[in-house]
């Protein structure tokens, strides 16, 4: 990530009113959304996909949605982020390899 994406990331955690986090890895859900948490930005995680959606869902456009993939191509998170751009939240990736499917 360079300089200028890693700027964007930090102000729409810093300025949205809730972060989610989605992601099927529980540990690498769970230990981002511990990270914000510990800054005092309130978080939640979700790793089963069923809650995925349903918490994409009722984001809004005061809320930012990050979606956690090795690949950038696990269905269930990618599923989530389009659920969370369609309700007006920013969307931003963390992803491990450089695909464009979670992008967007």
């Amino acid at each position: 990530m360079n300089s200028y994406n890693r700027r964007r990331l930090y102000e729409d955690l810093t300025e949205s009113k809730m972060r989610s986090c989605f992601s099927l890895w529980y540990n690498e859900t769970e230990e981002k959304s511990m990270k914000l948490l510990y800054l005092g930005l309130p978080c939640r995680y979700f790793s089963d996909s069923y809650y995925q959606r349903i918490s994409a869902g009722r984001l809004t456009d005061e809320d930012v949605a990050v979606g956690i993939s090795y690949s950038g191509a696990s269905k269930d998170t990618v599923d989530a982020m389009r659920t969370a751009k369609r309700s007006g939240a920013v969307t931003r990736s963390s992803l491990f390899t450089e695909t464009p499917s979670i992008r967007g």
